[in-house]
C-alpha cells in the first residue's frame, strides 16, 4: 500500500507528501535488510525536497546515514549522521545511530557517550524501545574489550526489552546473545537464540521479498 501511495501522490501537487511517501518506501526496504533499494528512494525525497525548495523532514538526514551505515559505507554514513558534516547540516541526530557510527569506526569512548546518554533519557521515559538499541550498543563495545560476562547481560536486558514488536532489534540480540554463548562453550544455549533469530528473519525476507514484488508491479503500470 506504501508502494502504490507513493505512485498516486507522485501525480499530485502534495509535495511534503510526495517527500513523506518516498521516505516511508525507503523505510520498508531498509526493515527488509535492502539498504541499497532504502538509499534510492530516500536519496529521491531528498532530491525533490530540494527542487521544491522544501526543507526534509528531521528523519530524512538520520534514514539517510542508517541506510549508509547497513550498507557498511561509514564515510557516507558520517555525512548525514554528525551534527555538521559538510553541505549536511543535520540538527537533529539520532544518538543512538551516531553511537553505532563511532562503533564501527572503533571510537568506543565516543560510542559509549552516546549510548549511555540514550540509556539514561529512555529509562526516564520509559522508551523501551530506545532502551533497548542503547544496551545492545553498549553490549557490542563490552565484547570488543573482551567483557564477555558483561556483554552477555546487557545483550539478555536488550533481548528482554524488545520483545516481538521491533523485529530487528529482538533478532540482532538474540544473534548477539547467541554469539556469546557460543563464545563461552554453552552450544545448546547458542542453538536455541540462534533457531529465534532465523525465524525471525526468515518472516523479514518473505516480508521484503513481497515488497520486491509489489515494488515492480508498480513500477510497471
Amino acid at each position: 500500500f506504501t508502494l502504490q501511495g507513493l505512485v498516486v501522490r507522485e501525480k499530485t501537487d502534495d509535495h511534503l507528501g510526495i517527500i513523506f511517501s518516498y521516505l516511508n518506501v525507503g523505510n520498508i526496504f531498509l526493515a527488509g535488510g535492502q539498504p541499497d533499494l532504502a538509499i534510492r528512494y530516500y536519496q529521491q525525497g531528498l532530491d525533490y525536497a530540494a527542487r521544491q525548495n522544501i526543507e526534509p523532514p528531521a528523519m530524512a538526514y538520520n534514514v539517510m546515514g542508517e541506510a549508509y551505515l547497513n550498507a557498511g559505507n561509514i564515510n557516507k554514513a558520517a555525512e548525514y549522521l554528525l551534527p555538521v558534516s559538510g553541505k549536511i547540516v543535520n540538527n537533529y541526530p539520532d544518538k543512538i545511530l551516531v553511537g553505532s557510527l563511532y562503533l564501527a569506526k572503533d571510537e568506543l569512548d565516543s560510542a559509549a557517550f552516546y549510548f549511555r546518554e540514550v540509556e539514561i533519557q529512555s529509562e526516564k521515559t520509559g522508551d523501551k524501545d530506545y532502551l533497548s538499541k542503547a544496551l545492545l550498543g553498549l553490549s557490542k563495545i563490552y565484547i570488543k574489550q573482551g567483557n564477555i560476562q558483561k556483554a552477555l547481560e546487557l545483550a539478555k536486558r536488550s533481548y528482554g526489552l524488545s520483545g516481538i514488536k521491533n523485529k530487528i532489534i529482538h533478532a540482532e540480540s538474540s544473534g548477539l546473545i547467541s554469539e556469546l554463548y557460543e563464545k563461552q562453550g554453552r552450544y545448546a544455549d547458542a542453538f536455541l537464540y540462534l533457531k529465534e533469530q532465523h525465524g525471525i528473519l526468515d518472516s523479514m525476507v518473505n516480508s521484503s521479498y513481497q515488497n520486491k514484488l509489489a515494488y515492480f508491479e508498480s513500477r510497471s503500470d
